[in-house]
């Protein structure tokens, strides 16, 4: 890999000088597998990134993803290739195999008009891309967004029938997308739609819960991809594309797959106001069974449903219903729908009753016209017409009349007498408006209307001018059958009250109770609340629940339910732990991290554990009472590997640390006999020591593990790379380097990986060193320049044997001769390692314990260099120096606290 020198790149959007937004990208401009330039980010999950790039031999823009599990690997800072995390190498090559192999399967599809081509496949930086046609359009979740939030159910349906059929085809292939949802869905600049991102180690995680969660999107996966062993097929894929069909025309994201097997409440489009044909609402539900078995099996079987709407038959549609243009025919209505007929039926009935009522007053009303219109005479005082608007109003044969009882009237009037309006009026006088109304009374309705045409379409008599009163004793003018007839007054209105509206409120819950405009009703269930028609608001309660409140509009005489659903209320949950950001899992479930957040649990006796990784978990059983807060206070213990293992701890960007070797507790004989062969003064009195549990550096640290600190600390701190003399840097000890420059390296490790680094006290530093041997050396009485790294020319540790002559004059590689007894390399020789203790003579319990960092004094190092004579070698001989003393035969290996 390598960076390109060229000036810019308008077409993948890279520019000089612009760096990653993340440090898990690569950098903008890299060259990668020779022929692309990397521009900038297209997307970034949780198994990959893809970038638009630009191909220079073909002179196009292509899009390339990345392998990139973020729970698995990082990426190197310097060298961008990616490094595993500790303990996820098998995981790792696993899924990077899987995503090679489904580059594989896709590129057979690349003539396919749903699939996004995939043009090569290759190997780079520890991991895999696949190189992909790049085009310009959005997803399905984008264009959402920009309609409202949600899509007619008939446009839904055209925009993904494209999709069944390239799932259709996946299948045959026995490949599942495993993925569908509205991100994963492209909607192309030349109206085409494509699948995305099929998530290439879709199966790497089966028995693998590490990686789980990063393949799930809640609300689109089925129940069976959140369990282990979950059977998984093309059922899989219609769940998902039906979840996805579901937020396309409600707006709505189905609840979780998990929550819906402890409590199904998945809403059906209906239900939230959606105008959806019945039977095409079925075939979406049983797509959305929580069961596979009750799920469409494939997609062919579900393709099938839907195309039964082909048959001849009733047509119904959207908005209007019957009557728009390109319905299609129904299926037969599903039987779990016949309880919603049922309900609409009874609707109609009522509706029927009212109708029959209102004919029966009308009917009333005409005869005592017309009794009116014939008599003789009336009383002369004062006309029997009540005028409240003296302006007239042309009625069918353009006669003037007064504007008089409003039952006669043209314009609004209130709800009693509505029934013979030409205007809008309330559901219960519907049947005999001329405005709209439902489908219980279009036999009566006259249609829209003018107010000035109600006579006439009503059948009425057409009216005539009015005249005035004759004077007491006038006998009426008798008049040829071509003269209009004498006017009479109009009858004078009754008000006919408006009937009443029935509100019934229902819950799921007993020993509720239930509020109307904050008056209490008693509990939910009863028969109907009979109230006047209007706006109310409704509020039902109960100790221990979040109480549900609503608003309802009811018409006169019409019925409205209201199913009150109450949710246990639910509890707070804080965990607060003695390490930071430890994992919080209620009932097995991942609630977050500890800390001062409190977290929504619901109440009741709940299973509290949290996890760190290099700690036992632990574990409490709590009860939680609705709407309290608790708090657990978890107490995590360092885990402490077995003795004779070796690990290494990750750092903050996933990294491995350095290579430990846990040593178990025990005691030991500290010091040299006063017999042994070169020993000095200071090495006693020799006396029994107990060491705790700990761990120590398979080497000494190496060049390529301080120059990590070194870069990550020196715009802070100033710190310089130390000098190697030539030899070599690598996995060669570092040198130079005082007791300042260990603890600092030893702090920086702690911080990053969150573990108890420092330089061994001199006590463990011997115990180690001697690995259980009481000898002068752990490789017994003698030692020889094939097992250690010192000056061998002219001195050889006495009875020991001829000179070896072997003197190297610099260190060797960290690592390269054999280990002691206990899997320690290079104890004897190489550099002198620092430990944290001040060097007193004799000892007075200085060498159990580290010093601290502003108390003066001389450190103790220990082991000897290349440079050493073979009794500096010893494990009991001592050596020493100040803190910020440095030099070419110092060098430090480092320590773990548990």
């Amino acid at each position: 890999m390598e960076k390109g020198h060229a000036a810019a790149c308008d077409h993948c959007g890279w520019r000089p000088g612009s760096a990653p937004e993340n440090p898990l990208y690569l950098a903008p401009g890299t060259v990668l597998g020779e022929n692309y330039r990397i521009g900038r980010v297209l997307g970034h999950g949780g198994l990959g990134v893809t970038y638009l790039a630009w191909d220079n031999q073909l002179a196009t823009r292509v899009a390339i993803k990345e392998f990139l599990p973020e729970n698995m690997a990082g990426r190197h800072p310097e060298t961008g290739a990616l490094t595993v995390h500790t303990g996820q190498d098998e995981n790792f090559r696993h899924a990077l195999d899987r995503f090679l192999e489904e580059a594989r399967i896709l590129a057979r599809f690349d003539q396919h008009p749903g699939i996004v081509s995939v043009k090569r496949f290759f190997r780079a930086n520890a991991t895999g891309y696949m190189v992909m046609e790049f085009v310009a359009g959005q997803t399905l979740r984008q264009y959402l967004a920009a309609h409202g939030g949600s899509l007619p159910w008939r446009q839904a349906w055209t925009l993904l029938a494209p999709v069944m059929d390239t799932l259709g085809q996946l299948h045959k292939a026995d490949l599942l997308h495993r993925d569908i949802a509205p991100d994963n869905i492209y909607l192309t600049h030349d109206n085409r739609i494509k699948l995305i991102d099929f998530g290439a180690a879709r199966e790497v995680t089966r028995g693998r819960s590490a990686a789980l969660s990063i393949i799930l999107k809640p609300g689109y996966a089925p129940a069976e991809q959140y369990r282990e062993k979950g059977q998984q097929g093309p059922w899989t894929d219609v769940y998902a594309l039906s979840a996805t069909l579901y937020r396309a025309i409600t707006g709505q994201l189905p609840p979780a797959a998990l929550d819906r097997l402890y409590r199904d409440e998945l809403p059906s489009p209906a239900a939230l106001g959606v105008t959806i044909p019945e039977e095409y609402e079925g075939v979406l539900m049983k797509g959305l069974a929580i069961h596979p078995e009750g799920r469409w099996r494939s997609i062919g079987e579900m393709q099938a449903a839907w195309q039964e709407a082909d048959r001849p038959g009733p047509a119904a549609g959207e908005g209007s219903g019957a009557g728009e243009a390109g319905s299609p025919p129904l299926p037969p209505v599903a039987p779990d729908d016949r309880n919603e007929r049922n309900k609409r039926n009874e609707r109609y009935i009522k509706i029927g009753l009212w109708i029959g009522f209102l004919t029966l007053l009308i009917t009333a009303l005409g005869v005592g016209i017309t009794v009116l219109m014939f008599m003789d005479e009336r009383p002369p005082e004062t006309p029997d017409l009540v005028v409240e608007d003296e302006s007239p109003v042309l009625l069918a044969d353009n006669a003037p009349v007064w504007r008089g009882s409003a039952a006669l009237q043209g314009g609004p009037s209130d709800a009693g007498s509505a029934a013979l309006q030409g205007g809008s009026s309330d559901a219960g006088s519907a049947a005999l408006q001329g405005g709209s109304s439902d489908a219980g009374s279009a036999a009566l309705q006259g249609g829209n209307s003018d107010n000035g045409l109600v006579g006439a379409e009503r059948g009425l008599p057409p009216a005539t001018p009015l005249e005035p009163p004759l004077p007491r004793g006038v006998e009426p003018e008798r008049r040829q059958d071509t003269a209009a007839p004498r006017e009479e007054s109009p009858p004078k209105e009754e008000p006919i009250p408006p009937p009443p509206a029935r509100l019934t409120v229902r819950s799921n819950v007993t020993g509720d109770t239930a509020f109307i405009d904050g008056e209490p009703v008693g509990p939910t269930g009863p028969g109907p609340h009979e109230l006047t028609a209007g706006e109310y608001t409704v509020r039902v309660e109960k100790e221990g629940y979040e109480a549900f409140e609503t608003k309802v509009t009811l018409k006169p005489g019409g019925e409205e339910t209201i199913e009150a659903r109450l949710e246990p209320a639910t509890a707070q949950l804080v965990v607060a732990a003695n390490v930071p950001e430890a994992i919080v899992f209620v009932d097995g479930e991942w609630s977050g991290l500890s800390g001062a957040t409190p977290y929504p649990v619901l109440p009741g006796e709940r299973t509290v554990r949290v996890e760190k990784e290099g700690y036992e978990p632990f574990e409490t059983r709590i009860t939680l009472k609705p709407g309290a807060e608790e708090t657990v206070r978890a107490r995590l213990v360092v885990k402490v590997p077995a003795p004779g293992r070796t690990f290494r701890d990750p750092l903050k960007d996933g990294s491995p640390g350095p290579e430990m070797m846990a040593l178990p507790a025990g005691e030991f004989s500290m010091g040299s006999p006063k017999d042994e062969k070169g020993r000095y003064n200071d090495e006693g009195p020799q006396r029994r020591v107990s060491i705790a549990g700990f761990a120590l550096g398979v080497t000494e640290v190496t060049f390529a593990e301080y120059e990590r600190f070194v870069l990550a600390t020196r715009g802070a701190t100033g710190r310089k790379l130390p000098e190697d003399r030539g030899w070599g840097r690598g996995q060669r000890p570092v040198i130079n380097v005082s007791w300042k420059d260990a603890t600092g390296y030893a702090e920086w490790l702690s911080r990053e990986t969150g573990q108890d680094y420092r330089l061994p006290t001199e006590a463990e530093w011997e115990y180690a060193a001697r690995a259980g041997t009481t000898t002068p050396f752990s490789t017994g009485e003698c030692i020889h320049t094939d097992q250690a790294n010192y000056h061998g020319d002219r001195f050889d540790y006495a009875g020991c044997g001829a000179n070896t002559r072997v003197v190297r004059g610099k260190t060797v590689p960290a690592g390269s001769l054999p280990a002691n007894p206990w899997g320690l390399h290079e104890m004897h020789g190489n550099v002198w390692e620092w430990t944290c203790s001040l060097r007193k003579v004799p000892y007075d319990g200085s060498e159990q314990r580290c010093a601290a960092k502003g108390v003066g004094g001389a450190r103790v190092s220990r082991g000897g260099s290349w440079a050493s004579f073979p009794r500096w070698l010893r494990s009991a001989c001592r050596g020493g120096g100040n803190p910020d003393d440095a030099g070419s035969f110092a060098g430090f290996r480092l320590a773990r606290g548990f």
